[in-house]
């Protein structure tokens, strides 16, 4: 069994001159207002994926916001944040209601623009209750358990082939809502479903927040799950952001902030 060893555990030569410049050298944005819309605010959305993006009730925001932050601030924009269902927030970031998506995998980003590296590459777990005889050793060893998904999630890997070809088993169920995996792992408690499948991280840091710190055991399928931060495609500055965005992970990787900030998440299994 793979375990996590601690529960708790991203148009012109000119302008991107300007962007270079204002995020390394924290010139300051006064004279480059005319690059961005008036009011300099960009609105992300995401469903609750704590230690990513996390609920504004919680003491530190996640990862993604502060990260994004960190990148786009010196630019003098604003980074604000809703939480809402995963299939409201990639229909919205599509039509263009919101500026971006945070936490997003390349397969659910059609439509938008990403930058051309993840934020951030973590891990994908089996999750059940510690009371479960259940052990990972590939996709096939998920047949005849109870499980439940997020509905509108892509699930990669060694499993997506498996779920595909029996997306219509009684045995998988999805469950819709801005906090369904809260209540998928509150229902794997109660003994009501045997297990889920989630990003490590967010499986553990769900699992703590809503009162569960020590019910779970987590099985890493071995998938490396890559999350994006997507801008919507025909923003006037999505090119400049996703850029800024590239920029921002490769300087903060080399001057220690990036490694910083997710042990301040507790984020494990990172690259």
């Amino acid at each position: 069994m793979l375990s996590l060893s601690n529960p708790l555990l991203f148009q012109t030569a000119s302008r991107c001159l300007i962007c270079t410049l204002a995020l390394f050298s924290h010139l300051s944005f006064a004279d480059n207002r005319s690059d961005f819309r008036e009011d300099s605010t960009l609105v992300f959305a995401s469903d609750p994926y704590c230690p990513y993006i996390c609920d504004k009730s919680a003491k530190h925001p996640g990862f993604f916001v502060e990260f994004a932050r960190m990148a786009l601030e010196p630019l003098g924009l604003r980074i604000e944040y809703e939480l809402k269902p995963w299939k409201r927030v990639l229909a919205e970031a599509r039509s263009g209601a919101i500026d971006g998506v945070m936490t997003l995998s390349r397969e659910d980003g059609g439509g938008l623009l990403l930058p051309e590296k993840p934020i951030l590459t973590t891990c994908q777990s089996v999750v059940t209750s510690k009371k479960s005889n259940y052990h990972w050793t590939d996709a096939e060893s998920l047949a005849g358990r109870s499980m439940a998904l997020v509905a509108g999630y892509t699930y990669d890997g060694p499993v997506r082939e498996w779920l595909l070809a029996n997306q219509e088993s009684k045995d998988i169920h999805h469950i819709h809502g801005a906090k369904a995996l809260e209540e998928i792992l509150g229902l794997i408690a109660k003994d009501k479903l045997e297990m889920t499948i989630s990003d490590c991280n967010v499986a553990a840091s769900t699992a703590m927040a809503i009162g569960y710190p020590n019910t779970f055991q987590y099985f890493l399928t071995g998938y490396r799950v890559e999350m994006h931060i997507g801008m919507y495609q025909n923003h006037p500055d999505a090119e400049i952001i996703v850029k800024t965005l590239d920029e921002a992970v490769a300087k903060m990787r080399s001057d220690g902030r990036f490694q910083q900030l997710a042990e301040r998440y507790g984020i494990q299994n990172v690259n």
